[in-house]
């Protein structure tokens, strides 16, 4: 596998030639090899925002990391933030008006339609709604 290195700070960019497959631990160390670098000092992203974390079994192919990629590498520890799946906040609806396209009907007879009766239990339904 081709691939092209690039430091962070000087945008110095160099190729370099991993066998397939390979876990990230290979790469960190042909890299460090090539730039003289110490392999715990090395951080490697592939966007520049985002560190490139695995574990030991995990190959470069299944960390989406193909042939003719670019990663960024630097020496500097919390440069990149460390790559964790992003989950966006549920909007919390509030005090919204709710629109009803039949308010003639109600609940049990929406449930009645489906095979299946069920009331409101009148301990966890507020006051008002009542």
């Amino acid at each position: 596998m081709k691939l092209r290195i690039r430091s962070l700070e000087s945008r110095e960019t160099l190729k370099i030639e991993i066998p397939s497959p390979s876990s990230l631990q290979d790469l960190k160390q042909v890299i460090a090899e090539k730039i003289s670098f110490s392999l715990e000092s090395l951080h490697l992203s592939l966007n520049r925002k985002n560190e490139i974390i695995a574990s030991p079994i995990d190959t470069l192919n299944t960390l989406g990391i193909a042939s003719g990629d670019l990663i960024y590498y630097t020496r500097h520890a919390n440069v990149f933030e460390s790559e964790t799946p992003i989950q966006n906040p549920v909007p919390r609806v509030e005090n919204q008006p709710i629109e009803v396209s039949n308010p003639e009907e109600t609940l049990e007879t929406m449930n009645a339609i489906d095979g299946k009766i069920e009331t409101l239990d009148a301990s966890i339904v507020p006051q008002d709604w009542c």
